[in-house]
């Protein structure tokens, strides 16, 4: 570290980084798919790049965490009468069985993937499903922002029992995209306020930059099928 030019949010960076305990649940991951060892910083941070909608960022949060809780470790904990899946009904309910290989939520990622004109095989397993498709240099921003968007309907319809309907998520799309452009809206407003020579606002002047920037490019990726 560069003693001349350091500064105070480095040195807490350093500290933070000596310090912190990798939570439980990550070791758990990596002991099924050892590649995650590196990548965590980029799955982290992931829901924050690609959509601005905090429900979704909190329910990716606690998928890492491993507390969305399922049929098979509800029913461990006598909260639910039956370990079974609530689409199929045929096998237990683990995480990777309701979101990837029940044959409903199987049929329903064919119909969401067709919706966004990728073919199922650039989805190969579940690893691509739990924490986001890193591999694409187009549309990265979309197409991990639907898979997020997917996943979490599908805990929501488990937990109206109901099966997923594309209908109905290509709805929430189409509210949650009119949300972002909103939101978008709302920051250049105080953009323009604090470019006219308000000083008092310079503190936050490069964290809303950066928020801006990166919103813009989102409202953008997703326009392209913001009328579908």
């Amino acid at each position: 570290m560069d003693i001349l030019n350091i500064r105070s949010k480095n040195v807490y960076k350093k500290f933070c980084f000596y310090k912190s305990t990798p939570p439980t649940a990550q070791a758990k991951w990596e002991g099924n798919y050892p590649s995650l060892l590196s990548e965590w910083t980029k799955i982290y941070s992931l829901p924050f790049k690609v959509t601005l909608d905090t429900n979704l960022r909190a329910f990716q949060y606690r998928f890492l965490n491993r507390i969305v809780y399922t049929n098979y470790k509800l029913f461990a904990f006598k909260i639910v009468d039956s370990p079974y899946c609530t689409f199929c009904k045929n096998e237990a309910e683990s995480p990777e069985h309701l979101f990837f290989f029940c044959k409903v939520a199987d049929m329903f990622w064919k119909e969401v993937l067709s919706w966004i004109a990728l073919s199922s095989n650039e989805v190969k397993d579940i690893s691509d499903v739990s924490f986001g498709k890193f591999n694409i240099n187009k549309d990265f921003i979309i197409i991990n922002h639907v898979l997020l968007l997917a996943k979490f309907f599908i805990y929501r319809y488990k937990l109206d029992k109901k099966e997923p309907s594309l209908d109905v998520l290509r709805l929430n799309w189409k509210l949650l995209t009119n949300k972002n452009f909103m939101l978008l809206g709302t920051m250049m407003f105080f953009q323009s306020i604090m470019l006219k020579g308000m000083h008092l606002f310079r503190f936050f002047l490069n964290p809303s930059f950066q928020y801006i920037t990166w919103s813009t490019r989102f409202c953008r990726s997703i326009h392209n099928i913001h009328n579908i």
